[in-house]
């Protein structure tokens, strides 16, 4: 990368982790659990680093009110939203300088009344999604936000209700995978130090 581009502040790098064996393991294993952002934000030697543009995420309806009102523990609202299955584009230059100049939003779309709601889960280039990253329950939530924004099969004064439900759901998922992710390393990592002092 030039330094023009490393000062640009359209880049995600990584950290190359250090110390203890089996403290980075851990961070590298619970890191794989995540989306394509998380997964590439940490190394284990600076061969592997690799830069990633910052991106918009397309928030679906109401996550920002999941997300501040939840009683889940999320480290990153925006690999909660990936997970979730929500559409993500990388940053272009006028979009950064937007940023940069303070006259862009946050960074994402909320809500159906200015996005086409197909393109929540249909979405189309730039757009794409981490299908890698996706929780068990993405389909299920992608048919609701069908049946009460595209086919119009659920009362408006139900929408709220529902997606929160759903958005739950997820999160219950979300935080599954990753203690579930944190647990099988501790197991493994008990299970080798038992068999080298089995051996000695």
């Amino acid at each position: 990368m030039t330094d023009d581009e490393i000062l640009s502040g359209k880049w995600q790098f990584a950290t190359v982790l250090a110390g203890n064996r089996f403290a980075t393991q851990s961070i590298m294993r619970t890191k794989q659990a995540m989306s394509i952002f998380e997964r590439k934000s940490f190394v284990l030697c600076p061969q592997d680093a690799e830069a990633i543009p910052y991106a918009f995420v397309r928030h679906f309806p109401s996550f920002n009110e999941f997300i501040s009102t939840t009683t889940f523990s999320f480290d990153t609202p925006v690999d909660v939203a990936i997970c979730f299955g929500m559409p993500y584009k990388y940053l272009g230059e006028d979009e950064l300088e937007s940023i940069n100049l303070g006259t862009a939003a946050a960074g994402v779309s909320c809500g159906p009344e200015n996005v086409n709601p197909t393109d929540f889960i249909e979405p189309k280039a730039p757009w794409m999604v981490d299908k890698e990253a996706w929780l068990p329950s993405v389909q299920r939530l992608h048919a609701l936000i069908r049946s009460m924004y595209i086919d119009c099969e659920v009362p408006p004064n139900l929408h709220n209700v529902l997606i929160m439900a759903m958005y739950t759901v997820l999160g219950k998922e979300y935080n599954e995978r990753i203690d579930q992710a944190n647990t099988r390393y501790i197991k493994e990592h008990a299970a080798m130090i038992s068999s080298v002092v089995t051996f000695c």
